[in-house]
């Protein structure tokens, strides 16, 4: 949870300006810019697991909250980064620019009126950035050694090499506990959730 949590917060701080910034404001390498961060997304996590794990190794920060909030930002980010611009994207800009005659700074639109109209998008990238975090296996599994920084898909994977039993209670109650937020953000939010898929696809490339 305090893994999950973290990276999300990271992943909000730092995406959201940044997709705020590429929707709205034209710069050279802005397409390939987000080309890069669509990259970085779609980048299997056994290709960049190994240089996490020397970089940890090297810097004494293996099997470490830090070191795993960090490499799960690598793809809770584009992932914020890419769904939130589309709906930043479909903002009219004339309600920004009728803020900005009135006086309103960059960082005031943003804040004030761009933010709060694109919260769809802000909870639909929440949800998808917390799950792909609460249910990762790989990274943990590599990147953590003891039981103080394990993970729930660690754990439960413990269950299943625990001697020569396999604790099939303990494993259906890890399982149903880590299946939780799924469920109940898919039964809250499924229109949500298909409207900022459809969202950050039209207006990401725009």
């Amino acid at each position: 949870l305090i893994v999950s949590t973290a990276t999300l917060f990271l992943a909000l701080a730092l995406g959201l300006p940044c997709a705020y910034g590429l929707s709205r404001f034209r710069f050279k390498g802005r397409d390939d810019l987000k080309f890069w961060i669509i990259t970085v997304r779609m980048l299997p996590p056994v290709a960049a697991i190994i240089p996490f794990y020397h970089i940890w190794r090297s810097m004494g920060l293996y099997d470490t909250y830090i070191s795993l909030i960090i490499s799960y930002l690598l793809i809770a980010l584009p992932l914020v980064i890419w769904l939130t611009s589309g709906f930043f994207q479909k903002i009219p800009k004339e309600i920004e620019e009728a803020a900005a005659l009135e006086g309103a700074s960059d960082f005031v639109i943003f804040i004030r009126i761009s933010l709060p109209l694109a919260v769809p998008g802000v909870l639909v990238s929440s949800i998808f950035a917390f799950i792909f975090v609460w249910n990762d296996l790989f990274f943990a599994f590599v990147l953590t050694s003891t039981p103080k920084t394990a993970t729930l898909p660690v754990a439960m994977a413990s269950l299943m090499t625990h001697g020569l039993e396999v604790k099939w209670g303990e494993m259906a109650a890890a399982g149903v506990i880590s299946a939780l937020p799924a469920v109940v953000f898919a039964i809250i939010g499924r229109k949500l959730l298909i409207e900022g898929i459809m969202k950050g696809l039209s207006g990401y490339f725009q």
